[in-house]
């Protein structure tokens, strides 16, 4: 078991490249929610809408209201790493990124609440898309 834990938490540290931020987002907040372990003890219902790639209105939020985009995705991400946040779009779509600033990788996994505030001027109505990994 001890041999398990040090294997398990291992971590790897990788030279990062940091991409410019895109300007149209205004502020990221990353708040830890749980451990893989707790993950697997919620409904399966709440599992599912944790470790999907789409946006689900059981745990994910999104808001378009004076000019701007509130959006709020519960997935799953490296324990071990700190991120920031980062949009990128495509014709009608904003798809949402994770930035690993420690340059940390792990096999650990824990479930964060990512939080988005994005600058939308044109009150166009995006579609939005959870972040598929973190770069």
């Amino acid at each position: 078991m001890l041999f398990f834990s040090i294997v398990g938490c291992s971590q790897k540290r990788t030279p990062i490249d940091r991409p410019t931020i895109d300007k149209r987002l205004i502020s990221f907040k990353n708040i830890f929610l749980y451990d893989v372990d707790s993950v697997l003890r919620l409904s399966k219902r709440t599992q599912d809408a944790i470790f999907s790639r789409r946006m689900n209105a059981a745990v994910d939020t999104i808001l378009f209201a004076n000019g701007e985009i509130y959006v709020s995705c519960i997935s799953m991400a490296t324990g071990c790493a700190e991120y920031t946040g980062n949009i990128t779009y495509q014709n009608d779509t904003i798809r949402l990124e994770l930035i690993n600033l420690s340059g940390i990788t792990c096999p650990e996994q824990n479930c964060h609440r990512f939080i988005y505030h994005i600058s939308n001027q044109n009150n166009k109505r995006y579609v939005i898309l959870k972040p598929l990994k973190y770069s």
